[in-house]
């Protein structure tokens, strides 16, 4: 790389610096691997310190990491815990709410049939 294609200034050096690390973290991301600090280093020649130094590489590396965490396929059995737990959670916010709700209709003297409830 000649000296005459090499950034000047330190604000374009930095902006073809978070470029590479965009690109890396889609490179990493679509290839199904895990992004990570030490992966986005490996893959820019970018030290860890820096990534970890400069808020926006710092923000774009966790923001990969995160959608590459979530792109991880789940078996059938843990997407049926997964949902199980989802409503066994909504399950009891409901009973909760019920209750706050009686306690308002007491509060009130309004007859609770006058609020239309849903049932799961």
């Amino acid at each position: 790389m000649s000296k005459a294609s090499l950034p000047t200034s330190r604000s374009s050096r930095h902006r073809m610096m978070v470029d590479n690390v965009v690109q890396a973290v889609a490179f990493l991301a679509g290839g199904g691997k895990r992004v990570s600090f030490y992966a986005v280093s490996k893959q820019t020649g970018i030290s860890r310190s820096t990534l970890y130094r400069c808020d926006d590489m710092r923000a774009l590396v966790v923001e990969g990491r995160k959608h590459s965490e979530r792109s991880v396929p789940e078996t059938g059995c843990e997407r049926s815990a997964s949902l199980e737990d989802q409503l066994s959670v909504l399950a009891l916010e409901r009973d909760l709410l019920l209750e706050a709700l009686s306690a308002l209709c007491e509060k009130d003297a309004r007859p609770p049939h006058s609020i239309a409830l849903v049932h799961f």
